[in-house]
């Protein structure tokens, strides 16, 4: 028999163990932001319902929410520069860190369903993100090429969006508000983009990790966080062009 195939499909096992363990973490963190979103988002409604309408928050539940996320938000940036440090203190992979980090993130994300967003067009935005983060991913797991130059190409280019959204919207003050749908769209393409570059690059890194032997539930756990974000930012940005495209 020889060894070096075995060895190979051995390898190869491991690999496919550890990315379908990453996406298992990731699809974990998603449901946990769903959930919560609609739970939170649910309770404020029933707790604060605004007597003239049927779909707003009176003022009381306005402000609530308002702190609500403010400090979900917060806690939600604490937690993501903790985590790092406290895993690498303790040795432990960060479960509550993560958790906490979907949880807050969920409450947040009920800002979308009370204010009015159909269920039909979050579903939308969910099957647009969804694909274009399982092309991105075969991508990434795919390529025999080492795409780290994808990450700095993505960080140029949004460094670049940024420049050009703070001389655009200096311009727009000036000369007034006419071209705003323009910069709006073109911001938001260039964000898309940017984000199916780190999805590519993060799942190629994630190959090269597993490759590499570093196949640890810590690592796995770290990996999943990194794509929960790029998921989570993809979606924001496609359901803020649909609901624009819609209202136009």
């Amino acid at each position: 028999m020889d060894n070096s195939a075995v060895f190979s499909e051995d390898h190869k096992r491991v690999n496919t163990k550890f990315l379908g363990v990453v996406f298992l973490y990731m699809f974990l963190g998603l449901a946990i932001t769903a959930l919560t979103a609609f739970l939170y988002a649910l309770m404020l409604a029933k707790l604060y319902p605004d007597p003239n309408t049927l779909s707003q928050l009176s003022e009381q539940g306005q402000n609530v929410l308002l702190f609500s996320v403010i400090g979900a938000m917060i806690i939600a940036i604490i937690d993501s520069f903790a985590m790092p440090f406290i895993s690498r203190k303790s040795g432990i992979a960060p479960w509550f860190g993560y958790i906490l980090y979907a949880l807050c993130i969920g409450v947040a994300l009920s800002v979308v369903l009370l204010a009015g967003v159909s269920y039909a067009l979050i579903g939308e935005a969910f099957g647009i993100t969804s694909l274009i983060f399982l092309v991105m991913a075969a991508i990434g797991a795919f390529s025999k090429a080492n795409l780290t130059p994808l990450a700095f190409v993505g960080l140029a280019l949004l460094l670049g969006i940024m420049m050009v959204s703070t001389f655009w919207l200096i311009f727009m003050a000036f000369n007034g508000f006419g071209g705003y749908y323009l910069y709006y769209y073109a911001v938001s393409v260039g964000i898309v983009v940017v984000m199916m570059l780190f999805i590519a690059y993060d799942v190629n890194r994630m190959v090269a990790i597993a490759d590499q032997g570093i196949t640890t539930n810590n690592v796995a756990l770290y990996c999943a966080f990194s794509l929960y974000g790029d998921f989570i930012s993809l979606f924001l940005r496609i359901l803020m062009i649909l609901l624009s495209t819609r209202r136009n």
